[in-house]
């Protein structure tokens, strides 16, 4: 699905979703798939998930507090041969 396709299923603003999007490129859970053009010459990404799976470990001597995130260490791992 495109960003704004995505965005509009989401019910997100644009700006938001590539925002979060491009985190997901970063840490390699989505992929950018094909490169479609629009009516007026714009390059449109495709994305599809990357399949991963997510381990989230709680950080040694601390402890979880709600809404603070540096409590956990996240590790993606890609167990595909």
């Amino acid at each position: 699905m495109s960003a704004s396709e995505l965005a509009g299923g989401l019910d997100l603003r644009l700006n938001t979703l590539k925002y979060h999007l491009d985190a997901l490129l970063d840490s390699g859970l989505t992929r950018v798939t094909e490169v479609r053009w629009s009516q007026k010459g714009r390059k449109i990404k495709v994305y599809e998930p990357v399949e991963k799976m997510i381990v989230l470990i709680p950080r040694a001597g601390l402890k979880a507090v709600p809404g603070k995130r540096d409590v956990w260490q996240i590790s993606v791992t890609n167990f595909s041969n």
